[in-house]
């Protein structure tokens, strides 16, 4: 949840990968081709799972690596090209769930924030929200 929070505070996810550079870099290593300098595109779902992204679609998944590169694998650079594309689409999503919940003043009551946290792919307990 801070993460998210930090994404939509920061307004750029340029700044925001910057904090990250090294978690991504060791996941980038760990799905890469062995004896290569790639990742398969087909492996992009998994590889944003466990840099900690909700609700990864394929086909949105698709859709940006093919806007990168032509290939059925991504070099570093590409990746990072791929990140900051799929960040940039994943932070839009986050902005329109938040307005759904928002109030006219842009502020989340005890149930927007639980219709948020619900919608993000969190389970949110009622007590912790209220308090």
């Amino acid at each position: 949840l801070e993460r998210v929070l930090a994404r939509l505070r920061a307004g750029d996810t340029a700044a925001f990968m910057d904090l990250d550079k090294r978690r991504v870099r060791s996941a980038f290593l760990r799905f890469k081709v062995p004896m290569s300098y790639d990742v398969h595109k087909e492996d992009c779902v998994t590889l944003l799972q466990h840099l900690g992204h909700l609700r990864v679609e394929q086909k949105v998944v698709e859709e940006v690596a093919a806007e990168i590169s032509d290939y059925a694998s991504m070099d570093y650079t590409e990746f990072l090209s791929f990140l900051k594309k799929y960040d940039d689409r994943e932070q839009l999503k986050f902005k329109e769930i938040f307005d759904k919940f928002a109030g006219e003043n842009a502020e989340l009551d005890p149930e927007g924030v639980v219709g948020y946290l619900t919608e993000l792919g969190y389970t949110p307990m009622r007590i912790a929200v209220t308090e």
